[in-house]
């Protein structure tokens, strides 16, 4: 594969905007500093990952009031943190590093109480509807944790930390076809792209804009 090891990140940059995947994954141009809300959500990313013994930040109240309200739900004492999910090209669980590595990512928590397994994506940012979530994150994690346990079926949830609400899904094994051939399909359009055009949905955004608009046309 010319471009793994894949993320979800990678693949759904990607489906943005090829333009913008060429310039990230391909080119490794360096973009515009980071916006105030990517550095926001790493921030909020990390407290969690270290609560209780997270460092003075703006932003600990939030982690307070949602520890002391969904966070209850969710007992992070019991929990593994930042967890590594390895594929390789078979869609096997793999060694993080190793040379046949397809897809990687990092679970923000999975807490296994023995008798359920239930896998954590922290959001920061406005809140999504349900109908208008995209799963595939949380897809592809279960699909590897569906693998690597002896769990039939995986709870995950998209939580939204600053309004204390998430979005749970449960994946199936039965329906892991289902998952690798979404997945292998995402692969696939990035891997046979051979023009990888401009999507302007979200140029206003984009860490490369002022690149792309230096461009000819």
């Amino acid at each position: 594969m010319k471009y793994a090891p894949y993320s979800f990140s990678r693949l759904s940059t990607f489906e943005t905007c090829p333009q913008k995947f060429k310039f990230r994954y391909i080119d490794c141009l360096q973009g515009a500093e980071a916006s105030a809300a990517l550095k926001k959500g790493s921030e909020i990313h990390s407290l969690l990952e270290h609560y209780p013994d997270c460092e003075e930040s703006q932003y600990r109240g939030i982690i307070q009031t949602y520890m002391d309200n969904l966070g209850k739900k969710y007992d992070l004492s019991k929990a593994q943190r930042e967890v590594e999910i390895a594929l390789d090209g078979d869609l096997k669980p793999c060694e993080p590093y190793s040379s046949k590595l397809l897809f990687r990512g990092f679970a923000d928590a999975v807490i296994d109480d023995g008798s359920s397994l239930t896998v954590l994506d922290y959001k920061t940012g406005k809140y999504k509807e349900e109908r208008n979530q995209d799963y595939r994150q949380l897809m592809f994690y279960a699909l590897y944790f569906l693998k690597a346990t002896h769990y039939t079926e995986v709870q995950t949830a998209y939580v939204y930390v600053e309004h204390n609400m998430e979005n749970p899904f449960t994946f199936k094994a039965e329906y892991l076809p289902n998952y690798e051939r979404v997945l292998m399909q995402m692969i696939r359009d990035a891997e046979d792209c051979t023009e990888f055009v401009k999507k302007t949905k979200f140029c206003r955004w984009c860490e490369y804009r002022d690149i792309c608009l230096g461009l000819k046309t």
